[in-house]
């Protein structure tokens, strides 16, 4: 089967119209236009990158392309484990596909033992556990709408009791990866798109995802995954990339996203990962 081209019309002042659509009964609404689903085709799930935030042909469609089957662009912008840990539609589409590409995602956008967050938009708390509020008994958490603003508090008030807090974003996240594996049942191959030295080493609030994520964390996980591909974050820029399609008001949230050109490696490293089983 021919792998699907997408299409985008681009909007008056200048940003794309993403063609939202949705699969099954699932509420979550993905970049469009919908994808038949008739086999064999492959799963992308990711955040914003995989999603193609301001990219007119972002790398799932330009793997389906390579790969030559359709490949089903389950992207959502700011997601984390949770939105596909517990939606039985994704899990669905990815048990009946030939294989999983997902996207790492950082280890903050999950429900853990100190907080939650929201069901379909993982960026935000909905509510804290007594075991924060015993952890940092002084910190006024009710003004706290987002993950990264909860974590530079946490982490402004005191960095030792912020370790501990780290520790359990990590253990949490290595286990809701290995539930979203095993659950799928498919190859799942990892695309890991890696923050350079400099910029993990930067304070949470300009900090690139996936934060909190370790060489070990992805080690751990090897033994159940098909494969992992790895790309290395570009520079950060005051510009966004070359071919980005943004409106004006969208500048700075598209200077801090891959281009088209990232786009296009991660489709030429993840073609040759995935055609043994093709």
């Amino acid at each position: 089967m021919k792998g699907v081209v997408m299409a985008f019309l681009r909007l008056s002042d200048g940003a794309l119209d993403y063609s939202p659509c949705q699969y099954g009964t699932s509420k979550l609404r993905f970049r469009g236009p919908r994808v038949p689903l008739s086999p064999p085709y492959y799963v992308c799930l990711g955040g914003t990158v995989t999603y193609g935030k301001f990219i007119e042909r972002p790398f799932p469609d330009l793997l389906a392309g390579r790969l030559e089957h359709a490949v089903v662009n389950l992207g959502r912008v700011n997601a984390g484990l949770d939105t596909f840990v517990e939606d039985p539609t994704v899990l669905e589409l990815c048990r009946n596909a030939k294989g999983c590409i997902v996207e790492v995602p950082g280890a903050h956008m999950l429900s853990n033992r100190l907080y939650s967050v929201h069901l379909r938009r993982n960026d935000r708390v909905i509510s804290s556990t007594q075991q924060l509020r015993t952890l940092y008994p002084e910190a006024d958490l009710t003004e706290i709408h987002f993950v990264r603003h909860l974590l530079c508090v946490l982490r402004e008030i005191d960095a030792v009791r912020f370790v501990q807090v780290v520790a359990e974003l990590e253990a949490a996240w290595l286990a809701r990866m290995r539930t979203l594996i095993e659950g799928v049942d498919v190859p799942v191959t990892l695309l890991w798109i890696r923050p350079r030295p400099d910029q993990a080493e930067m304070p949470i609030p300009t900090a690139p995802d996936p934060l909190f994520i370790t060489e070990s964390m992805i080690d751990d996980l090897r033994p159940v995954l098909a494969g992992v591909v790895t790309v290395e974050r570009p520079p950060r820029s005051d510009m966004p990339a070359p071919g980005m399609i943004y409106a004006d008001v969208e500048r700075l949230a598209a200077s801090e996203l891959p281009g088209p050109d990232v786009h296009r490696q991660i489709a030429g490293v993840l073609s040759p990962a995935l055609a043994p089983a093709v």
